[in-house]
């Protein structure tokens, strides 16, 4: 090229996200609130809590109460009446039904006309891909939140681990550019790590990578309480003013809070005369549809190498346990959760 053409040569023009604004052109009102002091349009929320404990009922009672302008367990200053829209993978379509109608009857009040579902138990095809190209499809201003249930579906259904940052940062991204896109909360379910929470951050509660519990708008986690069917609430909310620990009795349907419990009183293991390194301690700590990985074990059970490897071994002959050979991650096998979901009830 020549020098003159070259001194002359335009630069690039700027991609549409490099916008440059003074302090004072940013706008001064703040996205229309969902739950006042708890969740806005716009933001992802994400609820936590142990695995079996009723977590899809408590995103389906809140929802319900999004879907009705009622107030939920503490905040009661004032909820945004809207149409909602619940993604479930999970459950059938009957009963999702059955679930939100048993929740309008604990109630007494409110209806079901503002709540959309998108079933997509059995649609194999949906995967990573699809939810990503969620937002091409859902008109912008038609609901006031979305729910996605259960995320775990998502990431074992496309090979995904939820160990992985960069997949978790991304399925962060995601959701905030559903949240964006269609004007919409976006709430999301995650579950704990097994083993203890009482000695944790409740923050650091989640299974897999520290994403979880750092790039959501705002948390709301259910750590279990010394109290039967009872949690201690904890909220981190960005744009929020902070609340204080709160404690809730799960009373099917739905959790109500129980003011005569302390928070504080976090469920601790109970003490055993003698340690044991069963299989079944080792299937336990693997959440269902992860994909864990030897040295990750290994930390979250304590045990030595020579212990981990004979009883993964024993594992894998049972056909509990299997490896996958990607990644040399161990996950547990269709076999063993059948038999775990046989005689544990959901």
């Amino acid at each position: 090229m020549p020098l003159e053409d070259a001194q002359h040569h335009e630069p690039p023009s700027p991609p549409p996200w490099f916008k440059i604004q003074s302090t004072l052109d940013l706008p001064t009102e703040k996205q229309p609130v969902i739950i006042e002091g708890l969740w806005r349009q716009g933001e992802v929320l994400l609820l936590g809590s142990h695995a079996k404990s009723w977590k899809s009922w408590n995103l389906m009672d809140l929802f319900f109460c999004v879907a009705n302008g009622m107030p939920y367990l503490i905040w009661n200053k004032g909820t945004h009446s809207g149409k909602v829209l619940y993604i479930d993978m999970e459950l059938t379509q009957a009963t999702i039904r059955e679930r939100f109608e048993s929740i309008q009857a604990s109630y007494g009040v409110g209806n079901l006309a503002n709540i959309d579902i998108l079933s997509l138990r059995g649609i194999s095809e949906f995967k990573w891909k699809q939810f990503q190209q969620l937002k091409d499809h859902i008109e912008s201003g038609k609901y006031t939140a979305i729910a996605f249930d259960p995320t775990y579906r998502l990431l074992a259904g496309s090979n995904m681990s939820e160990n992985d940052t960069g997949v978790i940062t991304e399925l962060m991204n995601t959701a905030t550019n559903l949240a964006t896109s269609s004007k919409s909360g976006v709430a999301l379910l995650q579950h704990f790590s097994k083993g203890e929470q009482s000695n944790k951050e409740a923050i650091d509660a989640f299974s897999g990578s520290g994403v979880w519990g750092r790039a959501p708008d705002n948390l709301l986690l259910y750590r279990q309480h010394e109290a039967e069917k009872s949690f201690t609430v904890t909220a981190y909310l960005r744009d929020c003013e902070g609340v204080d620990e709160f404690a809730v009795t799960y009373e099917k349907p739905r959790f109500k809070i129980n003011a005569t419990l302390d928070p504080d009183d976090l469920k601790k293991p109970a003490p055993r005369n003698q340690k044991k390194f069963t299989v079944d301690d080792l299937c336990r700590v693997i959440d269902d549809g992860e994909n864990i990985s030897f040295d990750i074990l290994k930390r979250r059970l304590g045990w030595k190498k020579r212990t981990l490897e004979r009883r993964i071994n024993e594992a894998k002959t049972q056909n509990l346990v299997s490896l996958r050979v990607t990644d040399d991650t161990y996950f547990l096998t269709s076999s063993y959760l059948s038999k775990a979901r046989n005689g544990h009830p959901f």
